[in-house]
């Protein structure tokens, strides 16, 4: 179960760096650094409405690469 868990985690790693540039950067922010919107906002200069959108696309896209 650990070798999935790793196995997932890389595949997941790999999708993520296969996102547009933006995308890639906040979703690692949040999930790599546990960064909430207001905070990646701040570090990236982006206004929260634009990370929760960047968010919410990156997280349609990897849902959709790693389902199929």
């Amino acid at each position: 179960r650990q070798t999935d868990a790793k196995d997932t985690l890389k595949l997941v790693m790999r999708e993520m760096d296969k996102l547009p540039q933006k995308q890639a950067e906040v979703m690692k922010m949040m999930v790599l650094e546990g960064l909430d919107y207001k905070e990646i906002s701040k570090r990236t200069g982006l206004s929260q409405v634009h990370v929760r959108v960047l968010i919410s696309a990156a997280r349609k896209t990897l849902k959709r690469k790693l389902e199929s």
